[in-house]
């Protein structure tokens, strides 16, 4: 049996991963153009790769975020998850899907071999939070890393806003270092790295100064201003989102030079990002968009045979199955490729456009998608980026592809509370809580 490693670049958009994932283009055994993720964020995205069904079908999404209720296509085989997203891990049940599991928070900890913060954050903040903190850490044995991961997030709380670079890069060294000392049959990788906060370091080669942090901006000033210095500050974020994918291109082609031979890496990203470019709604991915559904999809170690098409997240997980048998891989392709969001879980505002139930079919350059507040569009496409967007009727026989309707998608009657461990991990990632 091969083993397949799915490596997730959380947030990387498809043209900034052709511009600046060199090294992983050049090693590609296959590169597809046209690759479609089933949803536009973490939750929902994750449990279609995990499942081959969409967020309708899987129901782990906004309004139930619990990922041990889906049935994975890796079950029977010997897994492991490692995830510097907050959004995939055991405070959302992840855990369960994985034989070994770890989760940190890349954006924040250094390491995941301590006792993090979101164990305790029940705890009165100070005093008490630390006493209980170093008690759990000396109960797991883990009280050397814990020590290291305490004093480097105080630390680099404390330089944020000094011309000093922070402690560590934001995970992908952590994670790939884990996937190195893997053996499981499958292993599954999220790298946080180009997810918001943007973030310099000293890891890449950025001109702009050294404590620099996208914290300092305002997302709802950006949007709204066309001033110069506004203007400026989304040029820094869209260089350091850029030198944050060269830094992942490094780690990873590093890894992929020396793997074993009985290995293959699916390279992909389970959404891409909106940079308030020429169309694009926002800075972050709250909307719903060709720059977040078109999404990378690499394959290295492997001799596939592909004829051109598109590609569909639904069907990764038919490849893994064909990945563990040879080298030799059919990839699926689909002429209607079909996502959906049923809401968004954590929105910026109170606008219902930011929350909508949203459905797309992607067919010869054209989606077409509707959502629950009645608006229909025909929208052109071209790699990441929307040509031309206007009303129109949606053909019923593309409706027809999914189960129910899209206003039934968008019932929030099942929306769950969320706990103090889970508030904290997405406002780590910038997420309106």
């Amino acid at each position: 049996m091969r083993r397949v490693a799915l490596i997730v670049l959380d947030c990387v958009r498809k043209d900034y991963f052709d511009e600046n994932a060199t090294q992983i283009k050049k090693m590609a055994d296959l590169d597809v153009d046209e690759c479609y993720a089933a949803s536009s964020w973490s939750v929902p995205s994750h449990s279609s790769l995990f499942t081959g069904t969409l967020p309708h079908e899987h129901q782990v999404h906004s309004y139930n975020t619990d990922y041990s209720i889906l049935k994975t296509f890796f079950e029977e085989v010997e897994s492991e998850g490692i995830s510097a997203n907050g959004a995939v891990s055991d405070a959302f049940n992840a855990d369960k899907l994985f034989n070994e599991f770890v989760a940190f928070s890349g954006k924040q900890e250094i390491t995941p071999d301590a006792v993090t913060f979101k164990d305790v954050v029940e705890y009165e903040a100070g005093l008490q939070r630390i006493v209980e903190y170093l008690r759990q850490a000396i109960d797991d044995g883990k009280l050397k890393h814990s020590l290291i991961n305490g004093i480097g997030i105080k630390a680099n709380h404390f330089i944020k806003r000094l011309p000093i670079y922070p402690f560590g890069d934001h995970g992908a060294s952590q994670v790939t270092k884990r996937l190195s000392d893997s053996d499981a049959d499958f292993v599954f990788c999220n790298y946080i790295d180009a997810h918001a906060p943007m973030q310099n370091h000293r890891y890449i080669e950025s001109n702009f100064p050294k404590g620099w942090h996208s914290n300092q901006i305002s997302i709802e000033d950006i949007r709204d201003s066309e001033l110069e210095a506004s203007q400026r500050d989304l040029n820094k974020y869209h260089n350091l989102y850029s030198k944050t994918i060269q830094y992942l291109d490094s780690k990873i082609a590093t890894f992929a030079e020396e793997m074993p031979d009985d290995m293959t890496l699916i390279i992909t990203a389970d959404h891409g990002e909106e940079m308030l470019m020429d169309g694009e709604s926002d800075l972050g991915h709250t909307g719903f968009s060709q720059s977040l559904l078109h999404v990378p999809f690499v394959i290295i170690g492997s001799d596939a045979k592909y004829d051109g098409g598109t590609v569909s997240h639904l069907d990764v997980p038919a490849m893994v199955e064909q990945l563990w048998e040879s080298r030799e891989l059919t990839v699926p392709t689909r002429e209607f490729v079909l996502s959906e969001r049923p809401g968004m879980m954590f929105y910026d505002g109170d606008n219902p456009w930011w929350n909508r139930a949203i459905r797309a079919v992607t067919v010869n350059g054209i989606r077409w998608q509707w959502d629950d507040l009645g608006n229909s569009h025909k929208v052109e496409l071209t790699k990441s980026k929307e040509e031309k967007k206007v009303e129109a009727k949606i053909p019923a026989e593309y409706k027809d592809m999914f189960d129910g309707t899209v206003d039934e998608l968008g019932d929030d009657s099942q929306n769950i509370e969320v706990s103090n461990q889970v508030e904290t991990r997405l406002k780590e990632l910038g997420y309106k809580i």
